[in-house]
């Protein structure tokens, strides 16, 4: 079956799952990891799997060194507190578990939705349609005060067996010391992709933008238009080079919950349940200028294909990184990462190809 041609079967395969019942995940083997959500509540339905977390941190990994202060911001707008967007939550998204711990608070009631998590459960949402390809953003405000332990997500994931997905996952920490944001990239299913970095802001303080541009070039990690990460389509070098995200659309998913066996040093520090309920806040969620597909034939596919052409994500600008982005990015690997799989020897007996063309 040609690739395009299973995108109706993924959505028949993504129903039929909708009636199973998941196991507890506390029950789910290390090494199923990588097909299972670690944290996934029980009463959760189901969604793709989420990044799976980086082998545990030994003493003198990064993740273990001096915690370095907040920085001055690399380049981009300041942030700003939440303003009402063009799209309200319920235009777009529905809350897929985890209701009893979901407010709408602020005015217009749906411009922001309050996700919390507590020793019971923790929440999420989803879009109602896949994209393929756009700029798709929205803002969040992560958990105060002690975060430890806990996972604040907003990733696109497709439904295929070999999905797709691009992932921010915020890991919490103690009281005082800066959130860890891990970004993660599968391509039909494989990831291992983790890179995970110091944000130069406090998160927890106020709304800041998180997006994703995605063409059939490259896709960019963005951090208030920030880049802090780029993916490029290298398919076309050789099959040692990993696939592109082509064909699959991929749903929008945020949530928080319960990472502390791996989230924070490695386990080391457990979420402190004395401070439940841990909120984060999601508001403006631009989907505007992303192809929706709404149905389930390769019809849809075709269409998101040639508005891609003509698309203002797909334009000369956004085909490859300019100067500023570079040196943004640069400006990442050299003061802000914390984590690369591209040089986690103990990992990988062979650096990834790719990582030669993703860093420049």
């Amino acid at each position: 079956m040609a690739k395009v041609g299973a995108l109706g079967l993924a959505w028949l395969c993504f129903a039929l799952l909708a009636t199973s019942s998941h196991a507890d995940p506390k029950a789910i083997p290390i090494d199923a990891i990588e097909v299972v959500p670690p944290g996934t509540p029980v009463e959760s339905p189901p969604s793709p799997p989420a990044s799976p977390p980086p082998p545990p941190a030994t003493v003198g990994s990064p993740v273990f060194a001096p915690i370095a202060p907040i920085v001055a911001p690399i380049s981009g707008p300041v942030s700003s507190t939440p303003a009402v967007g063009k799209v309200m939550f319920w235009d777009e998204f529905y809350t897929n578990f985890g209701d009893k711990n979901t407010v709408f608070p602020g005015t217009p009631t749906g411009s922001t939705i309050q996700l919390g998590l507590d020793n019971t459960t923790g929440s999420g949402f989803r879009s109602k349609y896949p994209y393929l390809y756009g700029h798709l953003s929205m803002k969040l405000k992560l958990v105060g005060g002690n975060s430890a332990g806990t996972v604040t997500s907003y990733y696109l994931a497709s439904v295929f067996t070999k999905w797709c997905e691009l992932d921010f996952e915020f890991l919490g920490n103690v009281s005082g010391q800066p959130y860890i944001l891990q970004t993660n990239v599968f391509s039909e299913g494989k990831g291992d992709r983790e890179q995970r970095i110091y944000l130069w802001f406090d998160p927890s303080a106020d709304y800041h933008s998180y997006g994703i541009l995605w063409n059939e070039k490259l896709i960019l990690f963005l951090v208030d238009d920030v880049v802090i990460r780029v993916y490029h389509n290298v398919a076309g070098l050789g099959s040692e080079y990993p696939p592109y995200l082509t064909y699959q659309p991929m749903y929008i998913y945020s949530s928080i919950w319960n990472g502390e066996k791996w989230a924070t040093r490695g386990g080391a520090d457990k979420t402190d349940w004395s401070q439940q309920p841990f909120l984060a806040s999601y508001t403006e969620f631009d989907v505007e200028n992303a192809c929706k597909v709404k149905g389930e034939n390769d019809n849809e596919i075709n269409v998101c294909n040639e508005q891609l052409k003509t698309s203002s994500y797909n334009d000369a600008a956004h085909q490859t990184l300019t100067d500023v982005q570079i040196e943004d990015l640069r400006r990442t690997r050299d003061q802000y990462i914390i984590y690369d799989y591209c040089t986690d020897a103990k990992r990988f007996n062979v650096t990834p190809v790719e990582c030669a063309i993703n860093w420049p």
